[in-house]
């Protein structure tokens, strides 16, 4: 995501995107100060399909994540819960 500061053009990686949010609303940890980035591209007036920007960004990356952990819990079955909980009991980190 890219986003306008006073000292120029910042692009985001999405896991930036997500920290700088998360550190603002929601968290167990909420930062005591404001970065330049996140109040721009909190109100930076920008809609993509009649909503804002970041809310689009978010719910893109959040839609993501369901979707690779959706994949993942599909894989895993009872044998491999027991098999892992088993290597875990004998410390074996394989």
């Amino acid at each position: 995501m890219g986003i306008a500061t006073g000292s120029g053009f910042r692009t985001l990686s999405h896991s930036e995107f997500v920290r700088e949010w998360a550190n603002q609303y929601g968290t167990a940890h909420e930062a005591w100060r404001v970065t330049e980035h996140f109040l721009n591209a909190r109100h930076a007036g920008v809609y993509i399909a009649g909503e804002a920007a970041n809310v689009a960004t978010l719910r893109n990356i959040t839609n993501t994540v369901l979707h690779v952990a959706d994949r993942f819990l599909a894989q895993v079955t009872d044998e491999a819960v027991e098999a892992a909980e088993q290597r875990r009991r004998r410390g074996d980190n394989t």
